[in-house]
């Protein structure tokens, strides 16, 4: 809960302060104090608290009475005068007022200094704001674990990250070494982010790395897979202008509809990181979508002898010829599968001469006993050789020793 007018009171934090009038609006959140010294109140803005010997308004009833409606209009916090040193009490007109406004007047007692008083506020408020930070860390972080939470908890949540609980979200999960370094400045890279995505970023600490929350309105669903790859990007690129020595991974989940389910998304952009760093292609990459690797993390469900069976079933013959002649057959056939059964495709992606791809292709055919311009046999060995990926049972396939093959 925010600090109000109320706890001044219950707390005792200035000694021997009373409410005098305007009781309603005890409830006001208090986000600043500030000492009155002039009758401008142009500055004044919502949450404020003002702190006052009277002086600028002690003989000006319309004064008085102007500067209560000003503080009410401003939405401030209310407003507090050091009697029996300008003002022997506080005028009966402005009492009437502030009841009227419900804005609260109080009693500050002679002996109280206004500068000892604005530093107290001031320290309650910050440590309030401290408080509420790590209470809505825990909120977040309950929701994170996946668990089922009751609906009313899950709107209490909500209230307290300031957000809709029926939006649409997508959680980014940032892991790396060396957290403490960017935790100094990771804020203000998701707020820079939160500007540029026009959208709401919620960030959160975690003891190995940073969830974001990215949520956007129920009309603008459709844009959010789009806004957290974006935004993901964005945060790795300033990242390493900053830390250029530093490595990251930024996993993106899916699209989740409701607060209540975004322990799936954390759980899908942790998974995300896993996966793509086994199958990427790329050792530089550092956003990873759960959705490029969305068949991995169902087959991830199915015990691992079973997957492992399945690969061998399909490309055991292909796997020892390889290691008997030192080729790199393997690694040819994945290339020409993901490149759609294109031979100057593939020649183009493996640096090789387009003969040498069909030559590769026809005696990989002889191998596997397969023909592989069918469509279903290519989901199949694609299949495979993902699962090896996702194993990674294929650790001694590179690129660079594929191209000085010449099998």
């Amino acid at each position: 809960m925010a600090f109000t007018v109320s706890d001044i009171l219950k707390t005792r934090l200035i000694p021997g302060c009373r409410i005098v009038a305007g009781i309603r609006g005890l409830n006001r959140n208090i986000r600043s104090v500030s000492i009155m010294d002039e009758p401008d109140t142009s500055w004044l803005k919502q949450g404020d608290l003002l702190l006052t010997t009277g002086y600028v308004f002690k003989d000006h009833q319309a004064t008085q009475i102007k500067l209560l409606n000003d503080l009410a209009k401003r939405n401030c916090a209310g407003l507090a005068i050091k009697v029996k040193r300008y003002l022997t009490e506080i005028p009966a007109c402005m009492l009437e007022e502030a009841d009227r406004l419900g804005l609260p007047l109080i009693e500050l007692p002679y002996e109280n200094v206004l500068s000892d008083s604005l530093l107290s506020i001031t320290r309650e408020i910050l440590q309030d704001e401290q408080r509420q930070s790590c209470d809505k860390d825990e909120a977040f972080k309950i929701l994170l674990t996946g668990e089922k939470t009751e609906e009313e908890k899950v709107r209490s949540i909500a209230d307290e990250l300031k957000i809709r609980h029926d939006n649409h979200f997508v959680l980014l999960y940032l892991s790396g070494e060396e957290q403490k370094m960017i935790h100094s400045v990771f804020p203000q890279l998701v707020s820079a982010a939160e500007k540029k995505a026009n959208a709401r970023l919620i960030s959160i600490p975690l003891p190995q790395g940073f969830a974001v929350l990215v949520s956007v309105t129920e009309n603008k669903s459709h844009e959010l897979a789009n806004l957290a790859r974006k935004t993901a990007s964005f945060l790795a690129n300033q990242i390493h202008i900053k830390f250029p020595k530093h490595q990251v991974q930024i996993g993106v989940g899916l699209p989740c509809a409701g607060l209540g389910t975004v322990g799936r998304s954390y759980k899908e952009a942790v998974e995300a990181i896993s996966l793509g760093k086994k199958l990427s292609k790329e050792v530089k990459d550092t956003v990873f979508e759960y959705r490029n690797y969305a068949p991995e993390g169902l087959l991830q469900q199915l015990p691992e002898h079973a997957l492992k069976n399945y690969f061998h079933s399909m490309l055991e013959s292909l796997l020892e010829y390889d290691q008997e002649n030192g080729s790199n057959m393997l690694f040819t056939l994945e290339a020409y599968l993901e490149c759609g059964g294109k031979l100057l495709d593939t020649a183009n992606r493996l640096f090789v001469h387009r003969n040498t791809v069909k030559f590769r292709i026809v005696r990989i055919e002889e191998l596997l006993g397969l023909d592989l311009t069918d469509s279903q046999v290519q989901f199949r060995l694609l299949l495979a050789i993902r699962i090896a990926r996702m194993l990674g049972m294929l650790l001694g396939y590179s690129e660079s020793q594929l191209r000085s093959t010449q099998y």
